[in-house]
């Protein structure tokens, strides 16, 4: 959230989550804070600390998929000879020379 210019004080002790908007906070403004509450009753989501909980989780989930796909297409299986097995052998020793 720093990233996007907005500050989060969300403590276990706390009913609401606060997002303050950094650059108003600079610019000396006084209302630049906002509860999950308000935000809710404004965009008729839920931000509450549960629902956020769950996306978080939701979130790395998602991402965590994605880089295991990522992962597995850097692999390349090995390609079958003419008749069809695959080559241990071949992999192993790549080239043998007899003097």
């Amino acid at each position: 959230m720093n990233e996007r210019g907005y500050g989060v004080d969300w403590q276990d002790s706390h009913k609401y989550i606060t997002y303050t908007d950094l650059a108003r906070e600079q610019a000396g403004e006084k209302a630049c804070k906002i509860r999950d509450n308000k935000l809710e009753k404004y965009y008729n989501m839920d931000f509450g600390k549960e629902s956020m909980e769950h996306e978080f989780e939701r979130n790395a989930r998602t991402a965590e998929a994605e880089q295991s796909k990522r992962a597995a297409s850097r692999v390349k299986p090995t390609e079958p000879d003419r008749a069809g097995k695959q080559s241990a052998q071949s992999d192993l020793y790549p080239v043998k020379y007899s003097i």
